[in-house]
């Protein structure tokens, strides 16, 4: 069981997240833990649309932080050597976290959807590289994720992990994409939980 508790004068790290906010003990912790730094300016954008390029931003750091080694010739014809998140995109694809939303091209600016998310989650925090070589269980927990689904194994490797508990107590919404404030509770539960 995960227990978060605000001291007395927690510092409120960014002026757009206030300590009432819902989100706001995972978004202290991944700024804590330097997972998501927010969007500049005093401000974190809790509201902001994930792309799919801020996601292996947030999935590298949660995973290795921000002094790594990548390859320096592009893997992705979309991802240029002066994109902002190179980096994370390309040590996304060496650890095979990621074989790109084509052959060729890995969509950076589309964001991420919660299938796509429990697909990058689950392959960073075990080390599974472009498969499924992991347990989980067999019967669906939501009613929006049909074990024929691709998504299948990851959705139910999150639940099972504690890192979601779906979009409702039945569904998972695998679809629907994700806010920066979204995201924080993923990567915090995904990376800094046993």
């Amino acid at each position: 069981v995960q227990i978060l508790q605000k001291g007395v004068g927690t510092p409120q790290p960014y002026t757009d997240v206030p300590t009432s906010h819902i989100f706001f003990d995972y978004i202290y912790l991944a700024g804590l833990f330097g997972e998501m730094t927010g969007c500049g300016g005093g401000n974190f954008c809790p509201d902001t649309v994930t792309t799919r390029a801020r996601m292996a931003e947030f999935v590298i750091k949660g995973k290795l932080g921000n002094d790594f080694p990548f390859a320096t010739l592009p893997f992705f014809t979309d991802v240029p050597a002066t994109h902002p998140q190179f980096a994370y995109i390309q040590k996304m694809k060496e650890l095979g976290i990621t074989v790109g939303c084509t052959t060729t091209t890995y969509c950076p600016d589309r964001p991420v959807t919660r299938g796509e998310m429990s697909v990058f989650l689950i392959r960073g925090k075990l080390n599974v590289q472009n498969g499924t070589d992991f347990t989980f269980n067999p019967t669906p927990y939501f009613s929006d994720e049909p074990a024929t689904d691709s998504f299948f194994p990851f959705i139910q490797k999150m639940k099972d992990l504690g890192i979601t508990a779906g979009c409702t107590t039945t569904t998972y919404c695998p679809g629907d994409a994700n806010t920066w404030g979204q995201i924080a509770v993923f990567v915090v539960r995904s990376f800094n939980t046993p």
